[in-house]
């Protein structure tokens, strides 16, 4: 027989007067915080480590109140199922919800400004975690599109774009996505993923050294920006890009090297390893040190892959028409 894990004992079965464990922990926080000298002040992070499931209904101290509730509820009903007409109003309903507590210590009403804190904690990590499935879900689809791509040039056994060949690279923008990079980022936010993009320029667009000859300033370089605290520079690209191989259409990869220190784990020399695609497709491999902050790495662990592989669409600005020279 499969063992299940024991549930959490109901809220009815602790006395009205003792708190429930999270309470005790929060409280124990500021007691120390203040011990310590420093400002007793919590933030929404501090409610995290014993939050329960958050689709769930928090089952530690909320289910007194809603058992007691119903209760009211069921005493409120008059003969034949018809409710009474004390509790057809929704605000005398919920002052009689209201009015059975599930705590009733000496310090209860910080145990409801602190649940009150709880509660939208929740809520907030819910909507996130919602938008981080829908990303998610939106990653893997345009993982799709740009798969049947490769498939269709390989089938098709199309030579390289003949613009690659030159500096006609410089100036697209590409937005990327990385289903298991969404997964894993422990500090993935919605406004961040949503600018996650590959930029390609010419040297002279950020280098202003007088002393380039013409060749250096044309040289493409670019970055990928994965957030805020990851930002990794490379170039130069070595153009021309390899053409596929006439034999079995294979798309050759290229690596191209860190540049400028990029973000603060990428090291010089890290390369980077780009499938171009066609116009509109790629792809590019980033190594997990250069893709996770160091927090992120110490987060995730061995769970997270040696690299991960992003894959670009290139950018549309309004009206249809590629977005080009976005810096």
């Amino acid at each position: 027989m499969d063992q299940q894990i024991p549930a959490q004992a109901p809220a009815a079965s602790r006395s009205r007067d003792e708190p429930p464990a999270w309470f005790a922990r929060v409280v124990a926080h500021v007691t120390q915080l203040t011990a310590e000298g420093r400002e007793a002040e919590l933030g929404p992070w501090d409610y995290d480590e014993d939050l329960s499931d958050l689709a769930d209904s928090d089952s530690s101290d909320s289910d007194s109140d809603d058992s007691a509730s119903q209760a009211n509820s069921d005493e409120e009903m008059s003969d034949g199922g018809n409710p009474s007409p004390t509790s057809a109003s929704g605000s005398d309903s919920d002052s009689d919800s209201e009015s059975v507590k599930s705590y009733t210590g000496a310090n209860a009403e910080l145990y409801y400004t602190l649940k009150s804190a709880r509660e939208d904690r929740k809520r907030t990590l819910l909507r996130e975690e919602e938008a981080k499935q829908a990303f998610y879900d939106h990653s893997v689809a345009r993982e799709e599109e740009v798969q049947a791509a490769c498939r269709a040039a390989v089938d098709s056994q199309a030579p390289t774009p003949e613009q690659f060949a030159g500096t006609g690279l410089a100036g697209r923008t590409y937005d990327i996505y990385c289903s298991d990079y969404t997964y894993l980022d422990p500090t993935w936010s919605e406004a961040e993923s949503t600018r996650q993009h590959i930029e390609f320029y010419t040297r002279d667009a950020w280098d202003d050294d007088a002393s380039l000859s013409e060749a250096q300033k044309r040289e493409v370089h670019g970055h990928i920006f994965l957030s805020a605290e990851i930002d990794c520079a490379f170039g130069p690209v070595p153009l021309p890009i390899p053409a596929r191989s006439a034999v079995g259409g294979g798309i050759a990869p290229v690596a191209v090297p860190s540049s400028r220190g990029g973000g603060a784990p990428t090291e010089k020399g890290v390369d980077y390893r780009f499938l171009f695609v066609s116009d509109e497709y790629l792809c590019v491999e980033v190594d997990r040190a250069s893709a996770l902050t160091s927090e992120g790495l110490a987060w995730v662990g061995e769970s997270a892959p040696r690299s991960f592989v992003f894959v670009g669409i290139r950018r549309v600005a309004e009206g249809g028409e590629a977005a080009e020279g976005e810096h």
